[in-house]
């Protein structure tokens, strides 16, 4: 297996202004994510995907590779699939580990646990995944009239399901599956079980908000 972490980080974003290179502590995002993808107990190649001149400069200190990401897979539309499509394209790696900068939170426990699990049960998708931390039944939806109100997920429903909640944090993908276009989370995906703290996805000032406060509370010293 030829390995390589990868961390997309685009310059632009609709709700955080230069999302990426936000901090939390003493490091911002980008810092977080290259510090998981060092932990990684595999012999790894760590790349980031960027078009900030920011995050470059900043990733420049540690020993990484900063890829150009293309204009075209730096729109709000590109997905992070076509732009790891790109990235296989243009490598030979076999495998691939994908950390967004949105999970600061990742556990390096977790990431090199997940590893070995992908490994063992040779699998070709590895997503990690968590219980909610609200229940679906709690979920609602609005009707097209704008008033009706109805539960999205029915308690009874909830009794024979085993349901998670899609961290974003970490993913585990062969390349040629990738390149066969399927998603990082598929129908064929192993969900690996995290614990809690990597339910922080960091989306909205909000989020950003609720991390700083857990990372005081919990991680700084």
């Amino acid at each position: 297996m030829k390995l390589a972490a990868v961390i997309p980080a685009r310059a632009g974003s609709k709700r955080i202004k230069n999302k990426n290179d936000r901090t939390i502590g003493d490091y911002t995002l980008v810092e977080w994510a290259i510090a998981a993808a060092k932990s990684i107990e595999h012999d790894c190649s760590t790349f980031i995907i960027t078009d900030s001149d920011k995050t470059r400069s900043i990733s420049n200190k540690y020993d990484v590779s900063v890829l150009e990401r293309p204009e075209s897979l730096s729109t709000d539309n590109a997905s992070t699939e076509s732009l790891i499509k790109h990235f296989i394209n243009n490598s030979d790696f076999t495998d691939i580990v994908l950390l967004q900068p949105t999970s600061p939170f990742r556990s390096i426990v977790e990431i090199n646990r997940a590893l070995k699990t992908y490994q063992e049960m040779n699998l070709l998708s590895l997503a990690a995944v968590c219980k909610p931390w609200q229940a679906p039944k709690d979920l609602i939806v609005r009707g097209t009239d704008g008033k009706f109100l109805q539960k999205l997920v029915s308690e009874k429903a909830l009794e024979t399901l085993d349901y998670f909640f899609d961290t974003g944090s970490l993913y585990i993908s062969s390349s040629q599956r990738l390149l066969s276009g399927k998603l990082f989370i598929d129908n064929d995906t192993h969900l690996f079980e995290c614990g809690d703290f990597g339910n922080i996805d960091i989306d909205t000032n909000f989020q950003l908000e609720i991390a700083k406060s857990l990372f005081h509370a919990n991680f700084k010293g």
